[in-house]
């Protein structure tokens, strides 16, 4: 009873969902344009009401007949009887090719198209039509699945995670901030609103950076955006044959983000604004944007950073009441143009004539604005961010290689070559995300190669930076070398030998083996092109010191080390590099292989000077606290023996005094009293000897010098 029925439903059922597809396509495409034109102008916040249109036409009956278009209807007719063509890229025997595709003409024509598509469905039968519902009713249900898990997944990521440390949590007091082992930054919860970080990033970010991470998250909540997106969810899962739902959806979940980021930074100055956005890339490059659970909104992704960083440039804006206005009348328009002409419309449906169009890109022609291998580039390019079919990545390539062969002086070509290496990196991390890790770090070798070609053809263009970085970034993941550690962990060292036979240490340096050379190039080459002082710099000085000393070769790691410390005094990266400068200046001063002349001088002025920064009081800093002082005085004694072993008495003896009124509380205080009494002794100055002797007896008369000191007064006084 039921399947015979089925027909009865599925004919006009399949009737709408054709020509909802051709509406809500034309609408997608016509916000997303609109969009692009607004976006210096008009907040995400507000060019995210461009997407109701897509939605209040599904509202709208399937034949609704728009007055605007009945009326234009007659003119169209008149002065353009003439169906359009789209491109459609295709890949073809492993060539590229591009075809001139009729698209239907969408004024006054798309009610018939979708009645001649039901006729043709009702001829085919029932049980097609029943195969028809049945793969609707599948797809519901498994998207419904899908949704219900993922919200059991976030449910199990809640309750593994831990309550944040007070200090964080007040940073957000109007939600319940928790701590997880690695999901996150992402908010959560509809009725209680949740915060989750990943610890990670409270151990690695500045206690700024952690706020600017769960103001974002706090904006999400207090602008409602997880009961926004689960409305998107359902409403693209009841509708999902409609596919251009899917494409608006993705294009709502960014401009939610870019209007998060607005929000949290209402009223930032534009220095505040850099500090945001060089959080975002701290993220990036901790590696702790992670995929959340389906339900949950995260802090975003490399994919679509850039287009946030832009966003958070733009501050001059129009009033509000004129976004307000121009948005409204865009989507007002849109809606009321979104029907068919009535009776009048079937004059237009056959209204067709051949146009003939030359793809070919011919060398030379820098003038024509955007040549077809490029147009086709960009298409595959963009159909490849939202479905990841490696078919368009290969098309794509394909384009991009030939638009730079035929055209490398065009005013488009560096945009060309730095998307063709956006590419190579997305279809890396699209390996690594599918656990092909051999293949994936083969890919980031390839876009590594993609951005040095870039630099190399255009060294001066806008991407110039952004390209010395990314070439840095592959390169550390083509060789799958881990920074992250501080101290200690030799990824990449190659077994330098630090002792002799007799086990006395040398530190002799070793030569880097392929990976860590390559790792090396890849840091030099942005260290010395780079103008940027930054996080990002700083943490590639780190890296790169760090390598060095990793294998001995001090006089390579020196300048690196202090280069960071020039530019960053507070951070605990420059903790690190203190502490790794200090070893090697010791290691100059005790180490036969590496003494200097001026070796203890060096070393001295560094742990003096030292004290007096920022980085002396950090958290992190306890080692180089306690350190810094005993160091000291191991100079201060080492030269007062030097002295007296040179004759100077008095000099040596007056060391000591001064090594005793510094350090009141050392722990050989004992030894220096007694070290002071003899170089008095030598300097033939009895009374001073026979002073810091009777101190000796009073302030330790248990150590092991009392005895001595007893003896020597007693020959003292004889004398």
């Amino acid at each position: 009873m039921m399947l015979s029925l089925l027909p009865l439903f599925a004919s006009p059922s399949v009737s709408w969902f054709a020509e909802m597809f051709a509406w809500t396509a034309t609408l997608v495409v016509a916000a997303r344009g609109l969009e692009h034109a607004l976006r210096k102008r008009v907040r995400p916040a507000v060019r995210l009401a461009l997407y109701g249109a897509v939605f209040a036409r599904l509202l709208l009956p399937a034949g609704w007949a728009s007055p605007v278009v009945s009326s234009a209807s007659a003119w169209v007719s008149a002065w353009l009887p003439v169906t359009g063509h789209a491109w459609a890229v295709s890949a073809n025997a492993g060539a590229l090719e591009l075809v001139a595709a009729p698209t239907p003409e969408l004024i006054g024509s798309s009610a018939s198209a979708a009645a001649t598509f039901a006729t043709t469905a009702a001829e085919t039968g029932p049980n097609v039509l029943a195969w028809l519902f049945a793969l609707y009713a599948a797809g519901v249900a498994w998207l419904a699945l899908r949704m219900s898990f993922g919200y059991r997944q976030l449910s199990r990521v809640v309750r593994s995670c831990s309550p944040a440390s007070p200090g964080i949590a007040s940073l957000a007091p109007q939600c319940r901030v928790l701590e997880h082992p690695h999901q996150g930054p992402l908010a959560a919860g509809i009725r209680e609103p949740i915060i989750i970080v990943p610890r990670r990033l409270t151990r690695h970010l500045s206690p700024e950076s952690i706020a600017n991470v769960l103001r974002h998250e706090v904006a999400h909540h207090q602008r409602r955006d997880p009961l926004l997106v689960a409305g998107l969810n359902v409403v693209t899962i009841a509708l999902w044959p409609v596919l251009p739902l899917w494409w608006a959806r993705a294009r709502i979940r960014d401009l939610i983000e870019q209007a998060a980021d607005e929000r949290a930074l209402h009223g930032a100055t534009m220095a505040q604004r850099e500090r945001y956005a060089k959080m975002l890339l701290e993220i990036v490059d901790l590696g702790a944007m992670t995929r959340p659970a389906a339900p949950a909104l995260a802090l975003g992704g490399y994919a679509h950073l850039r287009a946030r960083i832009l966003s958070l440039r733009q501050r001059t804006r129009w009033p509000r009441w004129l976004q307000v206005t121009v948005v409204s009348t865009g989507v007002v328009g849109a809606v009321t143009c979104s029907g068919s002409a009535g009776d009048e419309s079937g004059t237009h449906a056959d209204a067709t004539r051949d146009v003939d169009v030359d793809v070919e890109v011919r060398a030379g022609e820098t003038d024509r604005p955007e040549p077809t291998h490029l147009i086709a580039a960009m298409e595959a390019h963009e159909q490849y961010a939202r479905s990841q079919d490696p078919a368009l990545a290969e098309t794509a390539e394909r384009a991009y290689a030939a638009f730079l062969a035929a055209n490398p002086d065009h005013r488009k070509a560096a945009q060309a070559a730095y998307h063709r290496a956006e590419l190579a990196w997305a279809r890396a991390v699209q390996r690594y995300a599918a656990d092909q890790t051999t293949d994936g770090a083969q890919a980031f070798a390839v876009a590594r190669t993609r951005f040095l070609e870039l630099l190399d053809r255009y060294p001066d263009s806008e991407y110039r930076e952004d390209s010395l970085h990314a070439q840095m970034l592959a390169e550390k993941n083509a060789q799958e070398y881990d920074p992250s550690p501080p101290k200690g962990a030799n990824q990449l060292a190659s077994g330098c030998d630090s002792t002799n036979e007799s086990g006395q240490q040398r530190f002799l340096p070793c030569a880097y083996d392929s990976k860590a050379q390559s790792v090396a190039d890849a840091l030099d080459l942005f260290l010395e092109r780079t103008e940027r002082r930054d996080s990002q710099a700083v943490l590639a000085l780190y890296q790169r010191g760090k390598l060095a000393m990793e294998h001995n070769r001090f006089d390579e790691a020196e300048p690196h080390l202090r280069r960071l410390l020039d530019i960053d005094q507070s951070t605990e990266l420059a903790v690190w590099a203190s502490e790794m400068l200090m070893d090697l200046l010791t290691i100059r001063w005790v180490s036969p292989a590496h003494m200097t002349d001026d070796g203890a001088e060096q070393l001295r002025q560094f742990a003096e000077a030292i004290q007096s920064q920022p980085l002396f009081e950090h958290d992190k800093a306890n080692q180089l606290r306690e350190a810094t002082p005993r160091l000291l005085a191991g100079l201060d004694w080492k030269a007062a023996q030097a002295q007296r072993g040179a004759g100077d008495h008095r000099g040596c003896a007056l060391a000591f005094e001064a090594m005793l009124e510094r350090q009141v509380n050392n722990d050989r205080a004992d030894t220096l009293m007694w070290n002071a009494a003899q170089c008095f002794e030598g300097a033939n100055d009895r009374d001073a000897a026979r002073r810091w002797l009777e101190r000796l007896l009073h302030e330790h008369e248990d150590s092991v010098h009392a005895g001595d000191a007893r003896q020597r007064l007693r020959e003292l006084d004889a004398q």
